[in-house]
């Protein structure tokens, strides 16, 4: 940003001393000087700093010895003088002349900004500043010094002032703004995201109001040296907030990386372990129903694009439950489970607006310590085939459809099931939040006649609420189960409604906190299915 090519109002300058030489019989030799003069002009232009320093040196000891504007004269040699040894990077040398020659009221349209650069090399910033707005009400490079003013109020930690500068900036002319408007979008939108950081602030003030900032900064010039910079930038902020969905394919955007990797770690007390029913309960200490417990997980995935409509994205999961209780009947819920999957997406459009067909296929092993021997053992398998397809039909409210058929091979054969099921999902954006409507039906069918076939209704809503004061993101949810017995008349029907609250906040770089309380309540025509269940929750989420 510092100019090395000699102002208008110097090359002036220069003039006005060779006419006072010839002017005036204050030298012993106007000839002389008028050399030494053109000697100092040849050799700054040609970067021959330290030779122009000599001259000068000379042709101020000439003037000393001049009664006419002698002011004026010793400014003007002060000044070019400074010029030289900020070239040389003689940063202290180069203050002390341009500080005289302010002192002197010497009239040059960029000695503040010079002054300015000179200080700010010397760290000593808030003269610096001061310079640069002086820069500017001599409107000399304003752009330039207001960003300069902006950069260096950011690190003062005058935010205010910093963003008021850079904004500043965006008001002037093209072709005196066009050298640095797009970085000082750029600061402008670090500010805002050190204040979001400091606040604590989630995903969603993120996306609101420093992507978009980092995005206008990259439109400006997209191939331009800090262009990368800011593409680099806008990763890894999407990449610590979950935020990984960048650039489009086909109308949908694609996974940005490719991969994603998040292990959580999670403590809960259940008041509630096997769903005991009241008259049960009455009869049993605390600790034969309620119990804390630990659970440790693993998810990750990575997507392939083989061409700009099909992707292939491997995924598996990972859980493992223990249960801090002494009791058997507590501790036959210790589990672990992991899951491998292999989704299949296709890309196309429906009635002109983006639209997306899945194909899931999975495969889950189960393990639970149902013999009380202490021994995670397996209990099923389940391979499912899942067909979905998500379309736009309310825009930017996605509508999701998806048909899931599972077989479920399990070690005690009264397990063994199979069930098809119907699934509807909807997203709907209103009052700064996002809706999640979903409902399923699925039919379970069991290859033993003495199991209990049965039906199973689903409907659940999630409000997905904005920042909370900068505190928190809070969620609520409801839901409601509903399974109908067929093959048991006395037993009917069960409808287990489920209430909950989750509120979550980052920590961290890449770890996530999360606070979840749900009341569940499960009513039937059976006693044994009458009960009531509370779980509290804090998980630790951590996103490579």
């Amino acid at each position: 940003m510092n100019q090395r090519l000699i102002p208008r109002e110097t090359v002036k300058n220069f003039v006005f001393i060779i006419l006072l030489a010839f002017s005036t019989n204050a030298f012993s030799s106007t000839n002389n000087t008028q050399k030494v003069l053109e000697k100092i002009y040849l050799t700054y232009e040609q970067g021959e700093y330290e030779k122009a320093l000599k001259y000068l040196d000379k042709v101020s000891q000439n003037f000393e010895n001049h009664k006419k504007s002698k002011s004026d004269l010793r400014g003007f040699i002060s000044y070019w003088q400074g010029l030289c040894h900020l070239r040389l990077n003689e940063f202290e040398q180069g203050i002390d002349k341009l500080r005289i020659a302010i002192k002197e009221n010497h009239k040059a349209s960029d000695l503040f900004y010079e002054y300015g650069q000179a200080l700010y090399a010397s760290l000593k910033l808030k003269k610096a500043r001061l310079a640069f707005k002086k820069s500017v009400q001599a409107r000399y490079k304003m752009a330039v010094s207001m960003y300069y003013i902006g950069f260096i109020s950011q690190e003062l930690g005058d935010l205010k002032t910093a963003a008021s500068f850079y904004n500043a900036i965006e008001k002037l002319p093209l072709d005196e703004k066009k050298e640095v408007v797009q970085a000082a979008r750029m600061q402008l939108a670090q500010i805002y995201m050190d204040q979001i950081k400091k606040k604590g602030m989630g995903a969603a003030a993120v996306e609101e109001y420093v992507l978009p900032l980092y995005r206008k900064a990259l439109k400006w010039d997209e191939d331009s040296a800090l262009a990368k910079e800011i593409k680099s930038k806008i990763e890894k902020i999407q990449r610590r907030y979950d935020l990984i969905l960048f650039k489009l394919r086909n109308g949908r955007p694609t996974a940005r990386p490719p991969y994603f990797l998040k292990t959580s770690l999670k403590y809960s007390y259940d008041d509630n372990v096997n769903a005991v029913d009241r008259d049960s309960k009455q009869s049993l200490e605390e600790k034969e129903y309620s119990s804390a417990l630990a659970n440790v997980g693993a998810f990750g995935r990575y997507t392939f694009y083989p061409n700009s409509a099909f992707s292939l994205t491997p995924q598996f999961n990972f859980g493992y439950t223990k249960y801090l209780s002494d009791e058997p009947v507590i501790t036959q819920n210790d589990n672990y489970f992991f899951t491998t999957s292999l989704q299949t997406t296709f890309e196309h459009f429906f009635k002109e607006a983006p639209a997306t067909t899945y194909l899931d296929l999975d495969y889950t092993y189960n393990a639970n310590d149902a013999d009380q021997n202490d021994k995670l053992e397996k209990t099923d398998t389940t391979l499912s085939l899942t067909l979905s397809e998500q379309l736009n039909i309310w825009a930017n409210n996605p509508s999701t459809f998806r048909v899931k058929y599972s077989q479920t091979n399990a070690e005690e054969v009264s397990d063994e099931r199979s069930s098809i099921g119907l699934v509807y999902e909807q997203a709907i954006l209103a009052f700064n939040s996002i809706f999640y409507l979903y409902s399923s039906y699925e039919q379970f069918k069991y290859t033993e006649e003495t199991s209990e076939d049965n039906n199973g209704i689903t409907l659940r809503v999630d409000a997905l609420m904005p920042d909370f004061y900068g505190l928190f993101n809070p969620n609520l949810y409801a839901s409601t189960y509903m399974a109908d017995y067929v093959n048991d008349a006395d037993r009917g029907q069960t409808t287990l409604n489920t209430y909950g609250i989750n509120i979550n906040r980052p920590i961290g770089r890449n770890l996530f906190i999360y606070l979840d309380v749900a009341l569940s309540e499960q009513t039937g025509d059976r006693t044994s299915d009458n009960y009531e269940k509370q779980v509290v929750s804090v998980n630790l989420d951590y996103i490579f």
